[in-house]
C-alpha cells in the first residue's frame, strides 16, 4: 500500500538545467535522480553513483515511459525494489 509522504523538493547546486537542450527521457532521469536524491537525504551524485554500483541506473533509465506518468512516489517505491 503506497503511503502518502511529502517528496521535499531538490536543491540544484550547478544551476539551472535548460531542458530544450535534453531529450525528454534525459531530463526526466535527471528530474528524478534529483527528487530521490532529496527524498533519500542525499546528493544527486551519491545517488548515482550507488545506483550505477548496484548496476540499476540503465533499467531506472528505461523504465522513462511507466515512471514519468505516474505518481513519483510510486517511482521511487519501483526503484527501492529494484535496488533491495
Amino acid at each position: 500500500m503506497n503511503k502518502s509522504r511529502a517528496i521535499p523538493e531538490p536543491r540544484f547546486t550547478s544551476g539551472e538545467i535548460n531542458v530544450n537542450e535534453l531529450d525528454k527521457k534525459t531530463a526526466f532521469f535527471i528530474y528524478l535522480i534529483e527528487h530521490y536524491a532529496a527524498f533519500k537525504g542525499m546528493t544527486a551524485n551519491q545517488v548515482l553513483a550507488q545506483w550505477d554500483k548496484e548496476s540499476v541506473s540503465d533499467k531506472i533509465y528505461d523504465m522513462y515511459e511507466r515512471y514519468h506518468s505516474e505518481d513519483l512516489q510510486n517511482a521511487f517505491d519501483d526503484i527501492d525494489k529494484l535496488r533491495a
